[in-house]
Order: C-alpha cells, then sequence, then structure tokens
C-alpha cells in the first residue's frame, strides 16, 4: 500500500485538472497514488488525462451526477494510503510536498497535519485585478515563530515534539474546536482539503457518526470539525505545502459576481438533496448565504457527535458579529439582504444591533513587489503572472517553488539545539511555557551578528538561491523587480 493517497474530486474541469494531476506526478517523493474521481463529466474531462502515463494515476467516474460529499466520499473509496489529502482541480502540490509531509510523520504518531498555502488566480478569472496574480507565502523556517499567535495552544503529549523542526507547532485539537464553535481566537484550517488526514482517524470518525466519512453536505467543513473532536492534536507545519488555485469555475475565481455568486450557491442546495432548512442554522430564519451554510454545518456536526458537551457549544452572538464584518466584501446586489438578515437574526436570540459592525472592506488590490516585515525580512512577494508568461497553476507552482526554501532547516539559520522541554499540561488543563523560566546562554560574535541580519529572506540571499536554482534569467528579473521597488 502507497503511504499517500491524493484525492482529486472533479466535474467539467478539463481545462485546470491536467495541471493539477501533473503536480502531483512530480512529486520528489515517489510513494503515493493519485485518485482522480470524475463526477459524470463529459468526455473531455478523461481525454484531458490521456497523455499521462502513469501507473499511481487512478481515474474513476461516476455514473450518474453525485452531490460534492458524495463525489469526496467516492474518492475515498478508492483510496489505500495511510493518509489522504484532497486538492481542488485547479490547486497544486509543490514539488517537494510529500517529500517534507514524509519526513514530518516519522517525528511520530500523527493523525492529523496541516499546513499553510500559496495563492494563484488563474488567467480566466471573471475579477480583471486578480487576473494572474501571484501570492507567495515566504514565511517558512524558524522566523515563522515570529508570526504564530500566542493564542496558539501548544501540547506536548505524544512526548516527541521537542524533535519538531523550527516553524512546526503541536496544537491542541479541542482548544482549536472550541475556536472555531466561537467564532473567535485562533482557527487553524485542517479538514482532509490541503492536509493529510490518518487513515486510522477517518475510521474512528465513520465508527462516531455511524456512517460515511463525508456526511455532511459541506465535506471539507464537516470533516474540520470532526477531526478536531475525535484527534487529539494538530501538527502544523507553518509554511506553504501547496497552491490554492482559483479559476473561472471554482468559488475563490467568482468572487464578487453577483450572477456567479447566486447560482453557484442555488446549484449546490439543488444537488445536495439537502433542504434549506437541513442545511441552514436552526435558530435562525433561512437564509441562502455561505456563512449560514457553514453554521448550519457546524450545528449539523455538533448534533451527531456532541450534542451534550456544553463546552463545545456554538456562540451564535460572535457568529453574526464576524458574519457582519464581511458584509461588504459581497457583492454589492446581496449585501443589504445580508444586513437584514443580521439584524434580524440579532433581533431572535438578543443581540443588540450596535454589535454588529459592517465595516468598509478593502477591494482587490494588483500588489506586485514584496511585503517585508518590521525586521526586514521579506514575507511575501506578489507576483504579475503576465510579466513571467504563466499561464497556469503548474507555472506558478514551479515560480512558488523557486523561491521558497525546500528542507526542513533553510538556508542561513542554523538548527537549534533541542530544548529541555517545549510545553507541559498541567492537571487543571492549562499551558505553561517551560521555556520561560530557562536562563539565556551567551551568545557568541557570530551568533548575534546572525541574529541581527534578517537571516533567511533578506533580498540578497533571496536572490542568490533562485539564481542558483534556477540559472540567470531568474536572477535578471528579480534584480529588475527590487530596483523597480526601491525606485
Amino acid at each position: 500500500m502507497p503511504k499517500f493517497s491524493i484525492c482529486i474530486p472533479t466535474r467539467e474541469r478539463h481545462h485546470t485538472l491536467p495541471y493539477s494531476v501533473a503536480s502531483i506526478l512530480a512529486q520528489t517523493y515517489p510513494d503515493f497514488e493519485l485518485i482522480v474521481q470524475d463526477n459524470f463529466s463529459s468526455d473531455e474531462t478523461y481525454k484531458s488525462l490521456k497523455e499521462f502515463n502513469d501507473p499511481r494515476l487512478k481515474y474513476s467516474r461516476s455514473d450518474r451526477r453525485l452531490s460534492m460529499h458524495e463525489n469526496w466520499e467516492a474518492a475515498l473509496n478508492q483510496t489505500s494510503g495511510d493518509y489522504i489529502s484532497y486538492i481542488g482541480d485547479d490547486d497544486a502540490l509543490l514539488p517537494f510536498c510529500l517529500e517534507r509531509a514524509n519526513e514530518l510523520l516519522n517525528i511520530g504518531d500523527v493523525d492529523l497535519l496541516a499546513w499553510l498555502a500559496h495563492t494563484y488566480y488563474w488567467p480566466d478569472v471573471p475579477d480583471a485585478p486578480r487576473r494572474n496574480h501571484l501570492s507567495v507565502d515566504l514565511r517558512s523556517g524558524p522566523l515563522w515563530a515570529q508570526y504564530a499567535s500566542p493564542e496558539a495552544h501548544k501540547i506536548d503529549r505524544a512526548q516527541f515534539h521537542q524533535s519538531l523542526p523550527p516553524g512546526t507547532m503541536a496544537l491542541d485539537s479541542r482548544e482549536i474546536l472550541k475556536n472555531w464553535l466561537r467564532h473567535d481566537g485562533v482557527r487553524f484550517y485542517v479538514p482532509t482539503y490541503h492536509n493529510l488526514v490518518s487513515r486510522r482517524l477517518i475510521e474512528q470518525v465513520k465508527v462516531a457518526t455511524k456512517g460515511p466519512y463525508f456526511f455532511n453536505p459541506l465535506p471539507d467543513f464537516g470533516t474540520l470539525i470532526a477531526n478536531l473532536y475525535i484527534s487529539k492534536e494538530v501538527i502544523f507545519y507553518a509554511a506553504p505545502l501547496s497552491m490554492t488555485g482559483h479559476s473561472r469555475s471554482s468559488s475563490g475565481g467568482t468572487h464578487g459576481h453577483q450572477e456567479s455568486w447566486e447560482r453557484r450557491l442555488q446549484n449546490f442546495i439543488e444537488e445536495s438533496g439537502w433542504t434549506e432548512e437541513a442545511l441552514l442554522p436552526s435558530v435562525f430564519r433561512p437564509f441562502l448565504w455561505t456563512p449560514a451554510l457553514l453554521a448550519g454545518c457546524f450545528e449539523d456536526v455538533k448534533r451527531r457527535l456532541f450534542p451534550d458537551d456544553d463546552a463545545l457549544s456554538l456562540d451564535w452572538g460572535n457568529f453574526l458579529i464576524s458574519a457582519a464584518a464581511g458584509v461588504n466584501g459581497e457583492p454589492t446586489s446581496v449585501r443589504e439582504k445580508c444586513r437584514a438578515w443580521l439584524l434580524e437574526s440579532a433581533a431572535r436570540i438578543g443581540l443588540p444591533r450596535e454589535e454588529l459592525a459592517f465595516p468598509e472592506v478593502a477591494p482587490f488590490r494588483r500588489e506586485v513587489g514584496t511585503l517585508m516585515d518590521p525586521n526586514g525580512c521579506i514575507i511575501y512577494a506578489f507576483i504579475d503572472g503576465d510579466a513571467l508568461g504563466l499561464k497556469t497553476v503548474m507555472d506558478a507552482t514551479r515560480v512558488a517553488a523557486t523561491l521558497q526554501p525546500t528542507t526542513l532547516y533553510p538556508i542561513n539559520i542554523p538548527r537549534p539545539p533541542a530544548p529541555p522541554e517545549i510545553s507541559s499540561v498541567a492537571d487543571d488543563g492549562a499551558v505553561t511555557n517551560v521555556l520561560a523560566t530557562t536562563e539565556p546562554q551567551a551568545a557568541s560574535s557570530e551568533d548575534s551578528a546572525r541574529t541581527k541580519a534578517p537571516a533567511a529572506f533578506n533580498v540578497r540571499n533571496l536572490i542568490e538561491r533562485v539564481a542558483g536554482r534556477s540559472g540567470y534569467r531568474w536572477l535578471k528579473w528579480l534584480y529588475g523587480l527590487f530596483r523597480k521597488i526601491r525606485r
């Protein structure tokens, strides 16, 4: 059996699917299988994969149109790997994704492995400023400790976390779950989508729900809550290992377009086989809106898995406050409907209407260049795909992989010694940081100089790294880009 099973549920995406498949077949770690589960698409989908001659690629097509969660379950039934992951048919994996994941899984007994993702908008998205725009997250490595929230619930149950690489955290699953249900605090996204879940955990969820793994019409968020409830911890690698793609057919690609927005939600309802009342939260009047669907999903999972656990309850007030904060990012023609529903819902639960703020949401700006943190480290690169000749998510992945460190311990950053202890959980459940009481050792002059420098991601190191891997064509482009930004 392979170590990894990567699933791509697909439906009429023959213009993007081959590039997602190619990114997975290009993995530097070979022990995996790739399941393409076709949801009754036209022949074009199958034809788009004919060029691939790889025994690890398995194609399956349903004989009728399935709901989204049924198609995801059909893909799961085709898998045989120890760890399962799903990506979209316009997404991609970085070439070293599974190699890095294997190294992290070998550290100890892991059921959930999560990571970050870069973002790419295909050239065909309706929103013109987003077309062919690439956002590369460069915060990988030990510098990520500066970006980890102090509210993150770090634990050391398995006693192997002293070996975790810099920027990798062990997080308490139940505390993250509480934050999702309260709509507050640190909410790491750890379903099966762009992450890895052990087969053992999947079977435990199926036993608990007495049914399929993807039991809710929102398959990613349904399993998000179930995975967090059943598991003890999440290993979170705070660096990107994949690429989230947005094309004209995806939800992200239709952002800001009223007709596509409403049509997609209505089609989702019709194909799910569920009524609006069953999909939406029971405490409010049914209203077809993405935040309401997510809240209905969370309510469904609670009803199935932990109906009597008062510590894991939904905070409807925080839900409404959180939803109101994003209303002005919705298509213009539906904003008033969303505001009216939120005000009506607030009245139902006795939430003062002044608690609902509707701040302005800045429109997407096509930024090109780099973003630095206060320490002078480059943390993002925003790239114009047209200038580089990008056409697909595979092209974008090559660029991101070139810029990003490809090892757990990036160059120019020393591997730190294992600390005596990362953290411990007291009898009362409080998390105590043992490192805070450790006396610091005097640093050598060499270490001091290295600490003062913007370690991994100053411009010089970034250019040298890219040039060393890709030749001086990239060096010339990067040098010109930084000169332009500086001016």
